[in-house]
């Protein structure tokens, strides 16, 4: 009898143990603190060996980079958000808001020479400038581009050789990412590749008031047209850079400077260059004899005054 007794009594308290025990692991489970807490359910044993590994070594979560908000102000500004490197824009006959580039290292400035703007090959490129060129601050910004067949990039630029187009056409636009500019074609030349011959124009953005002096110097000798405007050193300038084929390394180049606001062009007075200087490849090439530095100062004197 008393062996009964001992037998009921034994499992009532191993029913009542177990019974207390999955209570307790019911209430862990259960419980929103410690739901809330991943540390205690770590402690409990309820996690994964993966998801401890989780909570003692969690993942680092990369933050974006917060980039300064895009102005899409300008054609310049949208241009930008397909190629960082987008300075500027232009608008010139045969060509609305064509991207600029620049790269701003010397040995990189060439880079979209055969690049289109996404950075794909390309025969037309995209059209850059100088390393060191920002438009509308530095004292000139040279902006270079092929001469296409089709016209694109910088192939209507020849059009410009002839004085009734200049007069037809004397401004054009452009936009930096802050600015949009009217500019007035103030001169158009050829120059040659050879620095040697043509270091002045080779592309000095940032200049002393010597070689802003001497640059208008050489614009003035060299433009197949006179048209009158102030040079000053003040201004901004624009040259815009294209091969030309009338003899070896040519290159033909629109100067223009950045207009005032309310400016107005008047192209009454625009004539033909009587004197002109070429390079000397051009000399070399038709035979033809070079003008003297008196004749070619006193034709600056006559059309210019200076």
């Amino acid at each position: 009898m008393k062996k009964t007794i001992t037998t009921i009594l034994a499992a009532i308290l191993l029913f009542v143990a177990g019974f207390s025990a999955n209570q307790i692991v019911n209430s862990l489970n259960q419980s929103p603190e410690i739901e809330a807490d991943p540390f205690k359910l770590y402690a409990t044993g309820v996690l994964s060996e993966e998801e401890k590994e989780e909570l003692l070594n969690p993942t680092k979560v990369t933050e974006p980079e917060e980039t300064a908000p895009v102005d899409l102000s300008t054609p310049s500004d949208r241009w930008y958000t397909v190629n960082n490197k987008v300075t500027g824009t232009i608008t010139i006959e045969g060509l609305d808001n064509e991207p600029i580039v620049t790269n701003n290292t010397i040995n990189g400035q060439n880079e979209y020479l055969r690049k289109n703007i996404e950075g794909k090959k390309s025969q037309s490129g995209t059209l850059f400038t100088a390393y060191d060129a920002k438009l509308g601050e530095t004292n000139v910004t040279t902006v270079f581009g092929h001469s296409m067949k089709d016209g694109s990039m910088f192939g209507t630029l020849k059009n410009f050789k002839k004085l009734e187009y200049v007069k037809n056409h004397p401004t054009f636009e452009m936009s930096s990412l802050t600015n949009i500019y009217n500019l007035k074609i103030v001169a158009v030349a050829d120059v040659s590749s050879d620095y040697n011959d043509s270091g002045w124009y080779y592309p000095q953005s940032v200049l002393t008031e010597g070689q802003f002096e001497n640059f208008k110097k050489e614009v003035r000798n060299r433009s197949y047209f006179v048209i009158p405007d102030e040079f000053d050193y003040s201004s901004r300038y624009v040259i815009l850079s294209c091969c030309d084929y009338a003899f070896n390394g040519e290159r033909l180049i629109v100067v223009a400077r950045i207009m005032d606001e309310n400016e107005t062009v008047d192209v009454s007075d625009y004539t033909n260059n009587s004197i002109v200087l070429r390079a000397n490849e051009f000399y070399k090439t038709y035979g033809y004899t070079k003008p003297t530095e008196s004749t070619l100062n006193e034709n600056r004197i006559n059309n210019y005054g200076e």
